[in-house]
């Protein structure tokens, strides 16, 4: 289940799940990381959890083009949940609500975007 971050209520939980980033190896880095997803409207963080009962474990930053593509740009998710399969239902989540749209990714987000991709494809 994907939510949307507000600046205020959910910033310290993005903090925390940024910080398992690559792309995010200082304090400075992840502080700069969110203001650059408050700057623009066609960029957003999604934090993920299972249900309403449980913790967030991801966090999604994307990016909406004007070509109709949504951008992935971090993917990050709790050391503990690795290798479950999480990462994919976290794109499943974003596919829902961005029905009309083509997931793409970055260089950095493309292993496991193409990992979804193939997926998806094998489930038919």
């Amino acid at each position: 289940m994907l939510t949307q971050t507000k600046t205020d209520s959910s910033n310290k939980i993005a903090m925390g799940l940024l910080s398992y980033s690559a792309a995010c190896q200082s304090t400075q880095d992840i502080l700069d990381t969110l203001q650059w997803y408050d700057q623009d409207d066609h960029r957003r963080l999604y934090l993920y959890r299972e249900n309403m009962t449980s913790d967030y474990i991801g966090l999604l930053g994307i990016e909406e083009t004007e070509d109709e593509l949504i951008l992935i740009r971090v993917a990050t998710l709790n050391p503990s949940y690795r290798d479950e399969g999480y990462l994919l239902k976290m794109l499943d989540d974003l596919q829902d609500l961005y029905r009309e749209q083509i997931i793409t990714s970055t260089l950095a987000t493309k292993d496991f975007v193409l990992e979804w991709r193939q997926s998806r494809v094998a489930d038919g």
